[in-house]
């Protein structure tokens, strides 16, 4: 236990990437660590605070086929997510139990389709959201769109023009 490099206070999740690379979200350092597939140690990001790549404890971690690590915050009750060298790239979420808001997300689960999934523990219930590729205003949210059903413009517009869309 400690706060050196490749040290811990209570990791919580640690998912490898397609280099084989380890992340770990370290929670009560308030941080991510990666590591490479034989243990050394190659990075670590984020500090105690709620402005952007800071955690209010770390909780759930993935990474998406391009590398990027999404982690959970959860008493910022958001996710952010960063690329595999721990540059901020995003964030969504908020207090709250609307869609798109979170209590005490936990855990997180990327699929093969671009799906994310969010244990939004304290909501007693599980999100899922779609990420979407931009080129153009790349932190746009947007909740809701109607849901997927065939002939729902609305749905397909949400998709094209933000980052995640709630499902």
């Amino acid at each position: 236990s400690g706060s050196a490099d490749g040290q811990f206070s209570t990791p919580l999740d640690l998912p490898i990437d397609s280099l084989n690379n380890i992340y770990v979200a370290d929670m009560r350092n308030y941080r991510v660590q990666k590591f490479d597939s034989s243990g050394y140690f190659l990075a670590k990001w984020g500090s105690l605070g709620f402005g952007d790549g800071e955690f209010s404890f770390t909780g759930g971690i993935d990474v998406d086929d391009n590398n990027n690590v999404y982690v959970s915050d959860l008493l910022g009750d958001r996710i952010q997510v960063f690329d595999s060298v721990g540059t901020f790239l995003g964030l969504w979420g908020g207090i709250g139990n609307g869609l798109g808001q979170f209590r005490w997300p936990r855990g997180i689960a990327l699929d093969s389709n671009g799906g994310i999934y969010i244990a939004d523990s304290s909501n007693n219930r599980i999100q899922k959201f779609k990420a979407v590729t931009l080129t153009e205003n790349p932190k746009a949210i947007v909740v809701g769109g109607g849901g997927a059903f065939a002939g729902n413009d609305l749905w397909d517009a949400t998709q094209a023009s933000t980052n995640f869309a709630y499902r």
